[in-house]
């Protein structure tokens, strides 16, 4: 019974502990943000990448907040994989709307690789123009100055700079579920983890110079892994180059997204951290707040032989107070209505995990494939 109890409170405090530093580090990063100085404008012109495939949700808007950034000099390079793609008409609408803007849309698919992102925008980035490389979602929307902050990061020694996620416009169940998703965990392991010097890299947001990809072995390097900004991540520390986290987050607008997608996608995310990460996956449910509160009510019980549900209780009623708190900072219109949605996040998030844990396969933009250890497809 000792040892139970040591164990159980040694994962109850870890647990603690990192979610403590991470929402310390998130909401230090938020306001420093918030005051931010402007940066001057960079000379260094950019090549944006915007791969494309269907109608997500909001896409004009977050297509348009491109061709409306306040830079000296950028292209958008915008890549879909077939002529009849529903977003087609959108992208040339945009293009016409804003003549003064360098932009240009390939309707091709290579077939490098097996990652379809990295086939959808092999032949954008071949043709690209610039020294500087933005890798950058369509379901993004960004301020007119986020090229600026961005390079602002890119210091020398610096390989890549990426962005945290806000989750913003949810109006459904899977949608708002994604949002707390987003605005808490999402949020505090992306600090957390590059103060722990493991740094996370989302490809929605990235930006890194094309000599130091070259340097790693260019694009064709990503193009037979699933996750191409984790390995990016891995190609930069290796050349000993750091990963810069921008303070302030893009948008991810959100919309109808529904239940199922969100579910697919977090068993997706799920099996991509497994074959990346296998032992912080295993890890997972620990660092949860209902699982480090188990952990914390078993310990206290096996202290005190009493008081489980109290505990219990108590733990996760600070632990969704924090959560507001940093939720409310990401995405100002989130409050305390999203008690139930908070619980239901919390509910769903072991039998992702289990999913993700007894499956190797995903489903991709229509693509079945196969993870490997390390994330080789």
């Amino acid at each position: 019974m000792i040892l139970f109890g040591f164990l159980c409170s040694f994962v109850w405090l870890a647990s603690v502990l990192l979610f403590l530093s991470g929402t310390y580090f998130s909401c230090a990063s938020l306001k420093r943000a918030s005051v931010r100085k402007k940066r001057l404008q960079s000379a260094a012109p950019i090549s944006i990448l915007k791969p494309v495939c269907g109608l997500e949700e909001g896409l004009e808007r977050n297509l348009l907040s491109f061709f409306q950034l306040e830079y000296a000099k950028y292209e958008l390079i915008f890549t879909i994989a077939h002529p009849t793609d529903p977003a087609r008409p959108i992208i040339e609408k945009l293009m016409q709307r804003f003549p003064n803007v360098q932009s240009k849309l390939h309707i091709m698919e290579s077939k490098v690789g097996k990652n379809p992102k990295i086939n959808n925008i092999y032949w954008g980035y071949k043709t690209s123009q610039h020294s500087l490389v933005l890798i950058s979602d369509s379901n993004i929307r960004v301020p007119r100055n986020y090229l600026s902050e961005m390079v602002g990061l890119l210091e020398p020694g610096v390989g890549v700079v990426t962005s945290t996620i806000s989750g913003v416009g949810a109006t459904t169940f899977g949608a708002t579920l994604e949002s707390i998703y987003l605005n808490t965990y999402l949020c505090r392991w992306i600090h957390l983890s590059n103060k722990l010097g493991n740094p996370i890299v989302l490809g929605k947001s990235m930006l890194f110079r094309k000599s130091d990809l070259e340097s790693c072995g260019d694009i064709d390097a990503l193009a037979n892994v699933i996750a191409e900004d984790y390995a990016t991540s891995a190609f930069m520390r290796k050349k000993g180059l750091k990963v810069a986290v921008m303070n302030a987050p893009v948008n991810q607008y959100l919309g109808a997204f529904s239940f199922k997608a969100f579910w697919l996608r977090h068993i997706r995310w799920g099996r991509i951290r497994k074959c990346c990460e296998y032992p912080l996956f295993l890890a997972e449910p620990f660092v949860s707040a209902s699982g480090a509160g188990v952990c914390g009510a078993l310990a206290f019980w096996a202290w005190t032989g009493e008081a489980f549900w109290a505990f219990l209780l108590t733990h996760l009623s600070v632990w969704f107070l924090i959560e507001v708190f940093l939720a409310t900072r990401q995405e100002s219109t989130r409050s305390w209505k999203v008690l139930p949605y908070w619980l239901a996040l919390e509910v769903v998030t072991l039998p992702i995990w289990i999913s993700a844990f007894f499956g190797n396969t995903i489903l991709w933009r229509g693509n079945r494939l196969r993870l490997y250890a390390g994330g080789r497809l």
